[in-house]
């Protein structure tokens, strides 16, 4: 979306957006803005008027704000919300964010039905990244709960997908932001996972530090994929 355009507007691929969807087109419009990488959340949040917890369940998914909305015991309907959503972008013309934050399905799997013109990797991605399984109940004893040992001591819990996500905002900070410090890089990811963590458990404490042999690891993941920025200073010998 071109920054000249009305803020709180999407693309106009309708000339009619149903009345259902009307409520969401703001929440629609600053995914819009995310997805195509226009802007940093900061500024997509401040345009929209909108928290950034709300930005990122309606990106990437919220596994409290979608057990509201979605019956993850029944597949049909969470298949049928990803058929008409389709529908709705080809037959009708609705804006793809608009679809999906409609439907509260996140719209980055929206965006893989798209790329993959078919619905079925999007559908059983999305129902493994949030099954209610791998979600431990915190609520019942928050400080003795194993998650929130894992989390004190410094040892992210991360999805698959969330630790990509990681990775693209290390790439983007340390691109845009010119972090030259092991220790910048360090801040960069905890407050980067510190964010993940609000959105999806929301009564987990800060994390105020990182697992040394985690921290390492996953530099050494990531180093050869950071190929697109400076990282001659780094050395992952010494860490």
């Amino acid at each position: 979306m071109s920054q000249k355009t009305n803020v709180r507007k999407l693309p106009t691929l309708a000339l009619h957006i149903p009345l259902s969807h009307r409520r969401f087109q703001n929440r629609a419009a600053a995914v819009y803005d995310m997805s195509i990488d226009c802007h940093d959340i900061e500024t997509v949040c401040h345009i929209h008027r909108l928290p950034e917890s709300t930005v990122l369940q309606d990106w990437k998914g919220n596994m409290e704000y979608l057990q509201s909305k979605l019956n993850f015991n029944n597949r049909k309907d969470i298949r049928k919300r990803f058929s008409t959503i389709m529908k709705e972008i080809e037959k009708d013309n609705i804006q793809p964010a608009l679809a999906a934050i409609a439907h509260h399905i996140p719209f980055v799997y929206v965006e893989q039905a798209m790329n993959d013109q078919d619905i079925t990797n999007a559908f059983n991605r999305f129902l493994d990244d949030f099954n209610p399984k791998k979600f431990i109940k915190i609520h019942e004893s928050k400080d003795k709960s194993p998650l929130q040992t894992h989390f004190n001591q410094g040892l992210p819990v991360l999805t698959p997908f969330e630790q990509h996500l990681l990775l693209e905002h290390l790439i983007h900070s340390t691109s845009t932001k010119k972090l030259r410090q092991l220790i910048q890089l360090e801040r960069c990811i905890i407050d980067y996972i510190q964010l993940i963590s609000e959105t999806n458990y929301s009564s987990l404490k800060p994390l105020s530090s990182l697992d040394p042999i985690w921290f390492k690891t996953f530099l050494h993941w990531a180093y050869p994929q950071m190929k697109s920025v400076d990282l001659s200073w780094l050395n992952l010998e010494q860490i």
